[in-house]
């Protein structure tokens, strides 16, 4: 005989260890700055992640990166507020300097070469509070010897407030 709390109790278990599993397989995050606060975070297995390799530009009438890699796998998206106390600069080095010696940079950016903050902030991460000023901008990519993808970028907006954003890449096996 079918028991409908036996069934849910079952269901829960099930989707608790599905869950920890999921969460054992995600990348490690990089350590948050001293004064940094959690803005948003999201862990997501997606089929359809654009790494961008380039600043964005308008093609076909959109902006797209002037050059990428679709990556399918497991993504740890964290936005951090820092105090105003520091420089992006600051902020952009020490995240720089966690990543392992054997990792190999693909792509990195500064200020007015990154393209337009607005590009960044909304067409690739979809996060408005990104947008600040294009002359106060770091973006890079970096891939570990484990594999996964690590971009960081970091901006000064207009209110002097700086917003980091991490993103992790665990490609799927092929």
């Amino acid at each position: 005989m079918f028991n409908p709390i036996v069934f849910l109790i079952g269901l829960f278990v099930f989707s608790q260890n599905v869950l920890a599993q999921v969460n054992e397989s995600f990348p490690e995050p990089l350590t948050p700055f001293e004064s940094a606060t959690l803005f948003s975070e999201e862990k997501k297995q997606t089929q359809n992640y654009i790494l961008a390799l380039g600043p964005y530009e308008k093609i076909s009438n959109r902006w797209e990166p002037e050059k990428k890699r679709r990556l399918a796998g497991l993504v740890l998206r964290q936005t951090y507020e820092i105090s105003r106390d520091y420089s992006q600069q600051d902020v952009y080095d020490f995240y720089v300097a966690q990543l392992a010696d054997d990792s190999e940079l693909l792509y990195r950016c500064e200020s007015f070469n990154c393209g337009a903050s607005n590009n960044w902030a909304n067409a690739h991460f979809g996060i408005k509070q990104l947008y600040g000023l294009d002359r106060d901008q770091f973006y890079q990519v970096s891939q570990l010897s484990s594999g996964e993808y690590i971009t960081i970028y970091v901006v000064r907006r207009g209110n002097r407030r700086i917003f980091a954003q991490i993103e992790i890449i665990k490609p799927a096996s092929s």
